[in-house]
């Protein structure tokens, strides 16, 4: 991969890293608000597999990073 298309994937992370982050928060929020147990489990569910997600993406942004690097 060049520099170019480097720098094109990263940007795309950055957007996805950004994208989830915010879905994050609102899952959070959504947690905090729900009283129901049925529901809780599911949206815990959903935010467990929210922090993966991004913790893919920020490993994968860093990588691109390192590869930026001179």
């Amino acid at each position: 991969m060049n520099k170019e298309q480097l720098f094109d994937e990263l940007e795309r992370i950055e957007r996805d890293v950004v994208h989830g982050e915010r879905r994050l928060a609102e899952q959070e929020d959504l947690l905090v608000s729900l009283n129901n147990q049925n529901d809780l489990a599911q949206v815990q569910s959903v935010l467990e597999d929210l922090l993966l997600r991004q913790e893919e993406l920020q490993q994968e942004r860093l990588r691109i990073l390192s590869l930026l690097q001179p």
